[in-house]
């Protein structure tokens, strides 16, 4: 991620979810809050192999090495979807005793399990395609395709369509959180369509 996309990611990822569910009353607002840093914690090993894939296709590409590129691109993705699966096996257990250090009342964790769930079910494949295949793509170059894109789905779906879902048509949280998974999907399918492509890779 570029040093001019990180403030607008951090405004989209944190301003608006609180802004948009000041509606929805205190109760959406905390669980989101516990929700998001409970997905944190799943994701942090997934995390290692996407800022992992930055270095390696790097200096594979730097050697000229396109198809050694290519292959650990597409390994560097199976070892976050491993490190995913592995993650959830390992901390789905344990996630009451997490969610109860942060003493939320019986309707706020009711929704965190709610929302928290919707987000593990996509999260195996649709996270690490749709953060380990981008920073393979910047690592090979493609850097200005990567950004437009990611930015273009942050402020069209995360933004856009979750303010509608959340806000307008009522869904609350869980507009909120349907509409990050959605982003997950449709920047899965963006990058790995333009992986697959092979602009970057000189074909």
């Amino acid at each position: 991620m570029s040093s001019g996309e990180k403030p607008q990611f951090s405004i989209a990822y944190i301003t608006y979810p609180r802004q948009a569910l000041l509606l929805h009353g205190s109760a959406s607002i905390a669980a989101n809050a516990i929700a998001m840093s409970m997905l944190g914690l799943f994701y942090a090993a997934p995390n290692a192999s996407a800022l992992l894939a930055i270095t390696i296709v790097g200096q594979c590409m730097g050697a000229d090495n396109i198809r050694q590129a290519r292959q650990y691109g597409v390994r560097l993705v199976q070892v976050g979807i491993v490190l995913t699966i592995a993650a959830i096996l390992l901390l789905l257990p344990v996630s009451p005793l997490i969610l109860s250090w942060y003493a939320p009342q019986a309707e706020t964790a009711q929704l965190v399990w709610r929302v928290l769930f919707l987000g593990l079910v996509f999260m195996p494949v649709f996270w690490p395609l749709s953060n380990t295949m981008p920073n393979t793509l910047r690592a090979a170059g493609d850097a200005v395709f990567t950004s437009v894109a990611s930015l273009a789905c942050m402020w069209g779906i995360r933004v856009g369509l979750g303010y509608l879902l959340t806000v307008p048509l009522g869904f609350g949280i869980y507009g909120a959180w349907g509409a990050m998974v959605l982003e997950w999907v449709i920047r899965s399918i963006i990058f790995t369509w333009r992986f697959r492509k092979g602009k970057c890779w000189g074909q």
